[in-house]
């Protein structure tokens, strides 16, 4: 057998090496109807788990299934702490749902499980999922098996379908890290109901909300520095991330944090003037909006009686280490790199008697299901850029043979993303 040489962005050893698998488990209906046994008597509504019920609904009025589900979901994550630590972990077999509520304290199959107890208390219809994540690989288990790392829970409510994850307390409600969208899922069937032809799938979550960011930036040129304002949106999974970095730190030590983060993306000083958060942090929102000022000190070049800029887009695409190679053997995995969906529109306010040399052309790429699509407009002495970049999940994993036109699109992108402006007196 050949050796394997590691590429860039390149899918797990199980999904690329040669595997020997052995099982003696007949099929994964047998799993199933395994772990639905040892599950159900553990999600059981006993006394401490009415009580929390009663805690979580007092002073609310959900108007439907979703709401009361999202209610048990909060509660959840806001009392009790997630935690994986093998020596006190039992295996496979979850604990039962009071003793999760009554120590505060539950990994992933624990705290699903709590929620699947308090769901069936209110009715609603939930069942525990088993998940072997994404970065295992697609075909890590390719005959019936219990090697599983991780537990989520499923809901149907509405007429809707979620999974939801519960070990992260600060991803809002229907939301999901890449690591679960696309993993390979096993439904376990509620109350010891016998599953018919169980198999692995790949999580789709189609009411999930999207893991995406928003932004609005403006723009004033005084002299040679750079007044700029960007008001920012972040969605799902990126709301959380914002949450685990700035909840819990000081006002001092956000600012401090932002003025490093932005000034990454110039390469002349820049100063943090403000910064004020929209969204509540302390709640489990499924955005998080945020603004803040700063200023570029020289951020314009004059050359031969022009000022030259580049736009200064937020999210943008940058050179990555596999634009290096000319071909590949194995799939290139961009998800992980790539942000989900972008969106930014940035008003660039031209000084008094001042005007573009040339307006910037719009330009829309495209690759097998992945977008990024830039326009341009003058509204009266303002240029308006607005950027949409869109890298659906299940899109990003880039087969050998379509590598090559994959990096030419990409290096397009980082092209686009280096557009500059030249401004000159006169209109």
């Amino acid at each position: 057998v050949k050796p394997i040489k590691a590429e860039p962005l390149m899918p797990p050893y199980s999904d690329v090496a040669g595997v020997v698998a052995v099982s003696s488990i007949p099929d994964w209906d047998f799993v199933a109807d395994w772990y639905s046994g040892i599950s159900s008597l553990k999600a059981k509504a006993e006394e401490p788990v009415k009580d929390a019920l009663s805690d979580a609904f007092s002073g609310k009025n959900p108007k439907n299934d979703t709401e009361k589900a999202r209610i048990i979901y909060d509660y959840i994550l806001n009392n009790i702490k997630y935690s994986s630590v093998s020596f006190r972990q039992s295996g496979h077999v979850p604990q039962k749902a009071e003793k999760t509520l009554t120590t505060r304290l539950g990994d992933c199959k624990d705290m699903s499980t709590l929620f699947v107890a308090m769901a069936k208390e209110m009715g609603l219809k939930a069942n525990l999922v088993l998940v072997n994540t994404r970065d295992n690989g697609k075909l890590d288990l390719p005959l019936p098996s219990i090697d599983f790392n991780h537990c989520i829970a499923h809901l149907e409510a509405d007429n809707k379908e979620y999974f939801l994850e519960m070990t992260n307390n600060k991803l809002p409600f229907g939301a999901l890290n890449k690591n679960d969208i696309g993993a390979m899922i096993l439904n376990i069937p509620a109350n010891n109901q016998k599953s018919t032809g169980s198999n692995l799938v790949s999580l789709d979550f189609k009411a999930r909300t999207p893991n995406a960011i928003k932004r609005n930036t403006t723009i004033k040129i005084q002299t040679n520095d750079l007044l700029i304002t960007r008001k920012n949106i972040k969605y799902a999974a990126y709301a959380s991330s914002m949450r685990e970095t700035d909840a819990d730190i000081s006002k001092e030590e956000r600012e401090k944090t932002m003025q490093q983060s932005v000034s990454k993306s110039f390469k002349m000083p820049i100063k943090l003037t403000e910064l004020v958060y929209v969204t509540d942090l302390s709640k489990l929102t499924d955005t998080v909006a945020y603004n803040y000022t700063f200023t570029v000190k020289n951020g314009l070049t004059n050359v031969a009686g022009l000022t030259i800029m580049s736009i200064p887009w937020t999210d943008n695409v940058e050179s990555e280490e596999f634009q290096g190679s000319d071909k590949r053997e194995f799939t290139l995995e961009y998800y992980l790199t790539a942000l989900e969906n972008s969106q930014e529109t940035i008003r660039i306010e031209l000084p008094t008697g001042k005007g573009l040399v040339e307006m910037p052309k719009d330009e829309t790429l495209s690759f097998d299901g992945l977008t990024c699509k830039t326009t341009y407009k003058m509204d009266g002495s303002t240029l308006v850029a607005t950027r949409v970049v869109s890298a659906p999940i299940d899109k990003c994993s880039i087969k050998s043979d379509r590598f090559v036109a994959f990096k030419e699109f990409y290096n397009k992108m980082v092209q686009l993303d280096a557009t500059q402006l030249a401004i000159k007196a006169g209109k």
